[in-house]
């Protein structure tokens, strides 16, 4: 087997030239989750208000008959 990419384990990451590297906070805050449906759960809750309303006047209607 051939071991091409074995010397590319001893070297260091070169330090970048243009900016200071970003601490593991900051990096880990690009990868953090965000709020990409925001109010859709108030949304889905109104929805489901309407819909128990409703079954509750069918049930209420078919108690009647």
């Amino acid at each position: 087997m051939d071991h091409d990419y074995e010397a590319l384990y001893e070297m260091q990451h070169p330090d970048p030239k243009e900016r200071p590297r970003m601490s593991m906070t900051e990096r880990a805050a690009q990868f953090s989750p965000f709020a990409a449906l925001t109010g859709l759960n108030e949304a889905m809750d109104g929805t489901q208000e309407v819909h128990a309303a409703k079954v509750a006047a069918e049930i209420e209607h078919i108690r009647e008959t």
